[in-house]
Order: structure tokens, then C-alpha cells, then sequence
């Protein structure tokens, strides 16, 4: 795997766990590192898969709307 392609691995994972312990709900600090974790993976965009990129639009729906993740 190629070096870029890892790095999305890394932050997809680590956005995955931030949204499994629902930190976008949790208080300001949650919401901004959510944020930040879409924002680095979506620059990404155009390599993405589409699986990655409806799991980006799912994360930032429930950021958005303050939904808990399941």
C-alpha cells in the first residue's frame, strides 16, 4: 500500500473510533476533532472510494444534526 493510501487508512480509522465514542455529542472538543478528522480525510476526495466517500457523508450528517453514532 502506497504511502497516501495509508495515511487515509490511518484517518479513516481514527475518525471511525471518534465516532463509535460519539465525540461530535460529547462537548465542543469532540465536535472540532470530528470535524478536523472529515476535513483531512475529504481533502482526499478524489481518491476515495465510493464506500468512503458515503461514509464520509453519513459522519458529517451526524456531526451536523448531532445524531449518535451506531
Amino acid at each position: 500500500m502506497n504511502k497516501v493510501r495509508e495515511k487515509i487508512e490511518e484517518r479513516f480509522d481514527t475518525l471511525e473510533d471518534a465516532l463509535k465514542n460519539n465525540k461530535h455529542i460529547a462537548g465542543p472538543e469532540g465536535l472540532l476533532e470530528i470535524h478536523t478528522l472529515i476535513a483531512q480525510v475529504a481533502k482526499f476526495w478524489s481518491v476515495l472510494s465510493g464506500t468512503q466517500r458515503d461514509y464520509i457523508n453519513a459522519a458529517r450528517y451526524a456531526v451536523d444534526d448531532q445524531v449518535k453514532w451506531d
